[in-house]
């Protein structure tokens, strides 16, 4: 058994590594500190990459409502297959056609005491297209379907895991040259990076602007793909000497 002076000492010193536990967390929050009795400068870095969109994305929803699920499956089952032959018409690979989601609930008329009137079933159709005008070429083909809602497009690039990479790379760079500059200001040397933490990336993605005043004899719609910015962020732990 621990007398009551030792068992109160003790407890002081587990209280007093405590503290200087929270306090050296504590100080990596800040951006300029010590790691391991080293001097160090946290900076965080920036880095973008445009690009011009060379693909057009979008989804198209097929809707049916009859009286049974099952009804209502098979109806917007053939709508969705008239739609994926439609789209094969127009020259587009099957790995660029999704048609996955499929929901099925209930619909019930509450002016009625909440009776059942029938069964909506819905499905999308993802499509990825390298080709600007097939999506002019896309939408008249599948507006001759009955129940078809055409969701937003978007404009993105092939390229896009590639340029993500590339943006960080970037990020790294403007990192370095910032921690350069408050290691000169402070009158130190920039030593090696001893940690980096990846931010995450991002994109812009701009929306398809198409002009709706189409002709009726040819059925053209023009896109026109205004500039992609990709944009990575890193944060970076650099020794001072």
């Amino acid at each position: 058994m621990l007398s009551k002076t030792k068992l109160t000492l003790y407890t002081c010193r587990r209280y007093i590594l405590f503290s200087l536990m929270l306090f050296s967390a504590g100080a990596c929050a800040g951006d300029a500190h010590q790691i391991d009795n080293r001097a160090t400068v946290a900076v965080q870095g920036r880095g973008s990459i445009d690009v011009v969109p060379d693909e057009v994305a979008f989804s198209v929803t097929l809707e049916a409502r009859a009286g049974t699920v099952g009804e209502s499956y098979q109806l917007v089952e053939r709508r969705t297959a008239k739609a994926l032959a439609l789209l094969r018409e127009q020259g587009i690979p099957a790995q660029r056609l999704q048609a996955m989601q499929l929901s099925i609930h209930p619909v019930y008329d509450y002016k009625q005491g909440q009776r059942l009137i029938g069964h909506d079933a819905r499905r999308n159709i993802n499509i990825t297209l390298d080709d600007f005008q097939q999506y002019a070429r896309a939408l008249d083909s599948l507006a001759s379907i009955e129940k078809i809602r055409f969701n937003q497009a978007r404009l993105q690039s092939s390229e896009y895991s590639t340029l993500q990479v590339h943006a960080l790379e970037a990020a790294f760079v403007d990192a370095r040259k910032k921690a350069d500059v408050l290691a000169v200001a402070s009158g130190r040397t920039l030593g090696p990076v001893i940690q980096i933490n990846e931010q995450g990336a991002s994109h812009y993605q701009p929306r398809v602007q198409m002009d709706m005043m189409r002709s009726s004899a040819q059925g053209e719609a023009s896109i026109a793909p205004g500039p992609m910015e990709i944009q990575g962020s890193v944060t970076a732990v650099f020794t001072l000497q």
